[in-house]
């Protein structure tokens, strides 16, 4: 029963993800033609790639990108380059032709913008190619790091970039019209194996996308600087022990480990130029591709201004119905849709119904019925209705502390010193955090009467901000008022406040990076 109910549930949920997966993917596609046709549409045609913005097209060609186009001729033929380039560009020609013809078909639209784009692409990465262009400056990442690089690692690089190049060439042999912003990025990390073994250093690309949040570092706080360099030393030591591991792999698993290179070395070299700068510094996904995006310039657009008019204006339909399914789909409410009875709607549907559910999981919980909406009274439900065995428990970072101190005082004393925002020696009071008194996040019997004062004491602090409003704003008055919403659940034997805390020892942290 056990595993059957765990294939039903995982099965659930994949097919949840994959359904607002491809919600989302169907948006962003419409965005994408909506956003060519503006480009062709424009004074001076032109059109975004991923990967062209990796290149310096303002110079001649460079050695390496003479010696990767002989080595193309090598492969496919003397002068495939040429010809790929010219028989795209009748096939251009002709997919103008076409949609001259289909503009009130949105689907043969879609079909016939998506080959377009590709295309184009294709030739922006073909222009490149053919001109031999080296990547610009800004391209590479290494020089503040200066990771040396011994013989074995030289060797383990050089034989990726034979792979690579060979993956350049297979792409290239390939008939899909799609591909050319994955030969971009291939051609792109070439030319960085490349200088990394002509210098003898590690350069990677730059992972980080354009226009990604940033965030400004406070150089005052010695918290924040100290956490900053431990976390530099951690992704440099990560960075030279995974280059170290280069020459023990091949084939797929190099190609992967010089991928996860390039994140853990982009999110070093970015921290170093970061602090050495002063500048913001930019924040990293979980996982970044490199995609410099670059502008490649059309040559002729022979698509009338009233087809790319009424094109636009068909597709921004689709999109705006899109984006409207979107919404009812995924909307939230506080109370009715929430995550928490989203969640037990998607576990229900794992299930024909209450019967079944109740022979494999032990229960049936309903989203409304059992007025599901708060995370720790669902907790609660599900241990009772369901059949739980493992609970496991990660305490918040104060609670882990209070186990971690050394014994020999009585709970009382431990609790009068460390229960409280004032004398702990655990908890330090930060901005960001709203006023209160006493910690409740351990002692379920006191929330209501600790979490009164909590309440009374928010309130004196937004009573002051009343007064401060002339001189100092209003943010002593929102924190006041912040501080009675936190603490308002605690009257009713629910705690969400936990306290924030600085910036952790990194050094237990390597092995998990």
């Amino acid at each position: 029963l056990a595993k059957e109910a765990a294939r039903r549930l995982g099965s659930s949920f994949t097919i949840t993800l994959a359904t607002q997966q491809a919600d989302l993917y169907r948006e962003r596609l419409l965005q994408e033609r909506i956003g060519l046709l503006n480009d062709l549409g424009a004074e001076i045609p032109n059109i975004a790639v991923a990967g062209f913005g990796f290149f310096d097209h303002g110079k001649t060609e460079s050695a390496f990108g003479r010696d990767l186009r002989i080595y193309i001729d090598e492969v496919l033929g003397h002068g495939f380059l040429s010809l790929q380039k010219y028989q795209d560009e009748q096939r251009i020609a002709s997919l103008f032709h076409v949609l001259h013809g289909n503009i009130a078909e949105p689907a043969k639209i879609a079909m016939l913008l998506d080959e377009l784009s590709g295309l184009l692409k294709r030739q922006a990465m073909l222009t490149v190619l053919i001109n031999g262009n080296g990547l610009c400056s800004a391209a590479l990442l290494g020089t503040r790091q200066m990771i040396g690089l011994d013989l074995r690692q030289e060797e383990a690089l050089a034989a990726l970039l034979k792979d690579k190049m060979r993956t350049v060439a297979r792409l290239l042999a390939s008939p899909r019209p799609d591909n050319g912003e994955a030969i971009l990025l291939e051609v792109a990390r070439c030319h960085a194996l490349n200088r990394s073994i002509e210098k003898g250093t590690l350069f990677t690309l730059d992972p980080f996308p354009e226009n990604g949040p940033t965030k400004m570092i406070d150089f005052s706080d010695q918290g924040v600087m100290s956490y900053l360099q431990s976390l530099r030393k951690m992704l440099q030591e990560r960075t030279i022990l995974m280059v170290d591991g280069l020459p023990d792999v091949s084939g797929t698993e190099s190609s992967l480990l010089y991928t996860i290179i390039e994140n853990v070395h982009g999110r070093a070299a970015e921290l170093s130029f970061a602090l050495d700068s002063g500048r913001p510094v930019r924040l990293a996904s979980e996982y970044m591709v490199p995609a410099a995006r670059g502008t490649a310039a059309l040559q002729t657009i022979p698509l009338a201004s009233s087809v790319i008019a009424a094109a636009r204006s068909l597709l921004s339909e689709n999109l705006a119905q899109q984006a409207a399914k979107i919404s009812r789909r995924y909307s939230y409410h506080l109370i009715t849709k929430n995550c928490v009875n989203d969640l037990q709607r998607t576990v229900n549907r794992s299930f024909s119904g209450p019967e079944e559910s109740e022979n494999l999981l032990g229960g049936w919980i309903d989203p409304v019925a059992d007025r599901v909406f708060i995370p720790y009274d669902f907790f609660y439900k599900v241990q009772t209705h369901y059949r739980v065995e493992p609970v496991q428990v990660f305490p918040a970072r104060r609670i882990a502390a209070l186990a971690g101190l050394p014994t020999g005082e009585s709970g009382i004393e431990q609790w009068f010193r460390e229960g409280n925002s004032i004398t702990s020696t655990l908890y330090e009071p930060r901005r960001e955090d709203t006023p209160f008194l006493f910690f409740t996040d351990d002692l379920l019997w006191a929330r209501p009467p600790l979490g009164l004062i909590n309440l009374a004491w928010a309130a004196l602090h937004a009573l002051g901000g009343v007064f401060y409003l002339p001189t100092d704003g209003s943010e002593n008055l929102w924190q006041g008022l912040r501080g009675m919403i936190y603490s308002l659940p605690e009257l009713l034997f629910f705690n969400i406040r936990k306290g924030s805390y600085g910036y952790e020892d990194l050094s237990t942290r390597t092995k998990t990076l």
